[in-house]
This record gives C-alpha cells, sequence and structure tokens, in this order.
C-alpha cells in the first residue's frame, strides 16, 4: 500500500509540476508589475488647475490600482525643476474622485509646462509622474467674491449666499477622505442632513473659474 502510494504521488506531482511552474511565473509577473510601479497606469488625473484665488492648484484624482497610496502628497514642478506647488498631507490613502489642494510657492506663469508627481508615506518615495500643461483660469473675474456658507457649522442644511445668476453652475462636495458625495439642492440651499458629522469641501465652478470652501457639520 505504501508503495502504491508512492508511486500515485510521484504520478500526481509529474503532472503537476508544468502547472505548478506557470502559476510561479505569473505570480512573480504580477508582483514586479506591482513593484515596477506599474500600477500608475491606473490612477487617472481628471483636472489640474488653479482655482479662484490663484494661490492654490487644484488636483482630482482617481485611484483605480490595488496601491492605496499610503499618506500621498503631490507635487508640481516647472521644466527646470522648481517648485511650483505642494500638498500638505492630509489623507490616509488616494480612492475615487479624490479633491487635492495645493499651495502655491511660486506662481506659474499660466500656460505652462509642468510634472505633476505624486509621492507617498510622506514624500519618503516618489511612486508617480505626469507631464502636464497647467492651463489658464478666468482667475479676474470675481465670481465668488461675496459668497459664502451659512450656517456653519451646519446640522441639516447650508444656505450659499449670493449666487445670484451664476450659469452654468457645477457644485460639488467632498468629505474629509477627498471622495465625492451626492446631495440634494433646491436652489441656493443643500440638505446635508444625511452627512456624518466632520469637515467638507464645497467645490463651486463656473465655467473655467472655481472656488472651494470648507464648512463643518456638527
Amino acid at each position: 500500500m505504501k508503495g502504491f502510494f508512492l508511486l500515485n504521488f510521484k504520478v500526481y506531482f509529474d503532472y503537476m509540476k508544468p502547472i505548478l511552474a506557470i502559476f510561479c511565473g505569473l505570480m512573480t509577473f504580477m508582483t514586479q508589475a506591482q513593484t515596477s510601479n506599474n500600477f500608475c497606469d491606473s490612477i487617472i488625473i481628471h483636472s489640474c488647475q488653479t482655482n479662484a484665488t490663484g494661490e492654490q492648484i487644484e488636483v482630482i484624482v482617481s485611484n483605480y490600482s490595488t496601491n492605496i497610496m499610503s499618506y500621498p502628497g503631490f507635487v508640481i514642478l516647472s521644466e527646470n525643476g522648481d517648485t511650483i506647488a505642494l500638498e500638505e498631507v492630509n489623507y490616509f490613502g488616494i480612492g475615487l474622485d479624490q479633491l487635492h489642494i495645493l499651495n502655491v510657492i511660486n506662481p506659474p506663469n499660466l500656460p505652462m509646462n509642468i510634472t505633476l508627481e505624486l509621492h507617498t508615506l510622506f514624500y519618503d518615495s516618489l511612486e508617480c509622474s505626469w507631464n502636464l500643461t497647467l492651463g489658464l483660469n478666468e482667475l479676474a473675474q470675481p465670481l465668488f467674491e461675496h459668497l459664502h456658507i451659512s450656517p456653519n457649522p451646519a446640522k441639516e442644511w447650508i444656505e450659499i449666499k449670493n449666487l445670484h445668476d451664476l450659469h452654468p453652475l457645477e457644485i460639488k462636495i467632498y468629505n474629509a477622505f477627498g471622495k465625492a458625495l451626492e446631495f440634494h439642492r433646491d436652489g441656493q440651499f443643500i440638505d446635508v442632513s444625511k452627512f456624518p458629522n466632520g469637515m467638507y469641501y464645497l467645490e463651486l465652478r463656473n465655467g473655467k473659474t472655481t472656488q472651494n470652501s470648507k464648512f463643518l457639520i456638527q
């Protein structure tokens, strides 16, 4: 019986050996693909532009890779390698439709060819980079000059005062993790009763002009 078992095990092992070799090779290839930063192909930059103040640059990004990009930070560099804008690390990782706000260090002359870099682990590791053109934004138009959110802090609803007739007007709300949220809007009133307590970011966009504001729910 023992000899019969060993014989059958050898036959089974010889049969499975090519399959195991293919499986191990495939796993090695997948591991090398991840460690060689091919996951950068799965990170989509939706937009990169200055906001209405000209003091910040907004990057909206989605991460479809298996790497969460722990503690990410974006940097914008000029063609000469000068730092144009830098993000303060706020997130644990990158999700979908996530808003990142970079503070301008050296005001760019638009339009401008730039390199957008993604670092992780509090800028300890450079993961990805993209060559982009930072375009013109209608900074001179004071469309949002007198807008403000009330009440702030809020509980059930917020009002965006002095909207006037800004058309077309696109409004987005992001949570503290940069995730875009769904909400009900009635004119200049927005229902936030279903949002958990915390800090939120309101993005107003009219054409190429954008403004971001913070509000608190408690």
